[in-house]
């Protein structure tokens, strides 16, 4: 048994989730997949895998822009939400912008957007937020008029010889 495989079945042994999957590579490939004992086939939040990506954009795009990171982000979406008011990219990348830390996007069919606007603001202090980070992706696709895959590709990938 693979390094991995022991400690994805300890994890789900330990109750730290209930299910996993995973796939191991190198520049060669896929070298190993594998899967715990349970339900297969799920969707999984695939948030947190991309925060490197959206943090190193923003500020790649705030840089060349001269966009402060204390720009708020309604005014950069051009919105006037109410749950927006004071949510600053500064605030969205440090994860204190008082938005929840996740929500199953994947089951709910409302637009971004109406769902955040249902969703309660938390308190004060810092709540590691995957909305967060989406919201940045909005603001990135928003300011630049490009698609998610391609401001990674414009300024993180490139940039950084990733391909």
């Amino acid at each position: 048994m693979s390094v991995v495989a022991h400690l994805m079945r300890k994890a789900v042994g330990d109750v730290v989730f209930p299910y996993g999957e995973w796939a191991v590579f190198d520049r060669g490939g896929i070298t190993e997949t594998g899967a715990t004992e349970g339900q297969g086939g799920r969707w999984f939040d695939l948030a947190s895998l991309t925060k490197p990506h959206t943090a190193t954009a923003v500020l790649a795009v705030a840089k060349e822009r001269g966009i402060s990171l204390d720009t708020y982000a309604a005014e950069l979406l051009g919105r006037t939400d109410s749950w927006l008011k004071g949510i600053t990219l500064r605030s969205l990348l440090t994860h204190t912008a008082r938005l929840q830390a996740w929500y199953p996007l994947y089951a709910d069919a409302r637009p971004f957007f109406d769902i955040m606007s249902a969703l309660p603001l938390g308190g004060e202090g810092m709540v590691y937020s995957d909305l967060g980070y989406m919201l940045l992706r909005e603001v990135l696709c928003t300011v630049t008029g490009l698609d998610f895959a391609e401001v990674i590709r414009r300024y993180v990938s490139q940039p950084l010889g990733i391909d």
